[in-house]
């Protein structure tokens, strides 16, 4: 009896062993790994994965410290530790000609994004710890119809006049910054960048190099490797329905879905169809599908069945700047960005990674919990349901340009199309307060109404805009013929 005994905690020993050894193998992940969907099945965490959709180059001190491959390390990289690019649709569409000729293709921009040593002074004159002129938002369009706006957050922007040189000469709109942040990497500042798509599709033997000025020292300067745009030439032969009428010239169209006041439209040059008397605890809403640029790879464990780029709901929501939300921010900027590569980036010693004062748990659960109610539980209940809170993605409180509104941006998925109509109210409640409270649902900050036929219009949208075609569903359907 006692061997037998022995013999079964021998067993249980050993198992436990091989999970302790499984787990501390998962944990953290090379790169190739993040990468690879057997080795997702082999951590327990399912096959599917997001698929990078960056072209790398770093040195060895970055390799090590992310688990980078060594094939893509180059020497030659001066001036950063790692630079990224990428090629990311805007979820607009840009469009040519006139008339009869005119012709629109979906928008994308060639983006590059550099990973600077903290420590170096890169002419940052505005919000030391981040910074973004509006792109993949709302406030783009807005920015569009009133110039004067726009040139609020142009002005503070604090790193201006990045060069683009080719062959030692400055090219005149080479390349536009338009966003910092120190806050996710431990040591390194993010810099993301448009790059004229031009310039990269040049020959790799062609020195090309990113300067910034400096006030203090004079300049900055990162050159990139022969190596990198190759890689980069490569990723542009990969996808041969993206061309220079796709990131070039043309007019881009606006495709969100707005609703405001009266008094919003009017101050700010907007179309009288968007008005609405309905609309209540916002000046405006703007709803949008906002793609990431990157696919899900993985299903059924294999690794070719793709989705295309995986698409975010996202409410951009107008509010007085007399309503105070209380949002953890850098001085009026709190941010998170789903489409920088800084996601493929997995730190191998625990001892670089950081908790930023807005992490990501606090902004999208803890500092305010987002739900929906339905009118008749909001006005026949002393409870409201609770569900489906939003995930954060942008707070501009209005002292950060000198504006007279802050900006809240949630992702956030309305219910099904038969009791959408229902769902039409947005509270924010301090979650760190009242959570575990029963009088958690009364005690709302502040609630936003949206009016039915909007719900009804966003459900529409969703409709027109998300087909089969590289889709999840789209790929359950393939494979079982349905």
């Amino acid at each position: 009896m006692k061997r037998k005994l022995s013999i079964v905690v021998g067993i249980i020993g050993i198992i436990l062993i091989f999970a302790v050894h499984t787990r501390s193998a998962c944990d953290p992940m090379t790169y190739w790994e993040t990468q690879s969907a057997e080795f997702h099945q082999f951590c327990g965490y399912g096959s599917v994965y997001l698929k990078d959709n960056n072209v790398w180059v770093f040195n060895e001190e970055s390799r090590k410290r992310f688990g980078m491959p060594p094939e893509w390390q180059d020497d030659g990289l001066k001036g950063a530790e790692l630079v990224a690019f990428r090629i990311e649709p805007s979820g607009r569409q840009r469009c040519h000609g006139a008339g009869q000729e005119r012709n629109c293709v979906p928008s994308y921009e060639c983006v590059l994004e550099m990973y600077i040593n903290s420590d170096i002074d890169i002419g940052n004159t505005g919000n030391p710890a981040m910074g973004f002129i509006p792109w993949k938002s709302s406030l783009f369009t807005l920015g569009k119809r009133n110039p004067e706006l726009a040139e609020k957050w142009e002005r503070t922007f604090g790193l201006k006049n990045t060069q683009l040189l080719v062959s030692g000469h400055v090219q005149e709109g080479g390349v536009k910054t338009i966003s910092y942040d120190t806050t996710q990497k431990k040591n390194l500042t993010i810099v993301t960048m448009f790059i004229d798509g031009r310039a990269t599709l040049l020959s790799p033997e062609i020195p090309r190099s990113i300067r910034f000025p400096v006030v203090s020292k004079g300049f900055h300067t990162v050159e990139l490797p022969p190596s990198f745009w190759q890689r980069v030439i490569g990723l542009h032969r990969s996808l041969p329905d993206i061309d220079e009428r796709n990131w070039r010239g043309g007019d881009e169209q606006d495709n969100s879905l707005w609703v405001y006041t009266a008094d919003f439209a009017k101050r700010y040059h907007m179309p009288p169809s968007g008005i609405s008397k309905e609309l209540e605890g916002a000046l405006a809403v703007a709803y949008q599908l906002i793609p990431t640029g990157r696919p899900s790879c993985g299903y059924f464990s294999d690794a070719s069945n793709c989705t295309g780029s995986r698409v975010e709901n996202i409410f951009d929501m107008y509010i007085d700047h007399s309503i105070k939300l209380p949002y953890r921010s850098y001085d009026g900027l709190a941010r998170v960005n789903p489409g920088d590569s800084a996601l493929f980036l997995r730190e191998q010693n625990y001892r670089n990674k950081i908790e930023s004062e807005q992490s990501k748990w606090n902004l999208e659960y803890r500092a305010n919990f987002i739900y929906r109610s339905s009118k008749r539980a909001r006005e026949n209940s002393d409870k409201w349901y609770g569900w489906d809170g939003g995930y954060f993605r942008k707070y501009v409180d209005n002292t950060l340009w000198g504006i007279d509104f802050s900006l809240v941006g949630l992702k956030l998925r309305i219910g099904d199309s038969i009791h959408a109509f229902e769902q039409n109210f947005l509270g924010f409640v301090d979650f760190d307060r009242w959570a575990g409270k029963k009088e958690f649902f009364q005690n709302t900050i502040h609630v936003i109404h949206f009016p039915h036929y909007y719900l009804k219009a966003i459900i529409e949208y969703d409709d027109l805009h998300n087909s089969d075609s590289g889709s999840v569903i789209g790929i359950i359907r393939g494979k079982y013929d349905l």
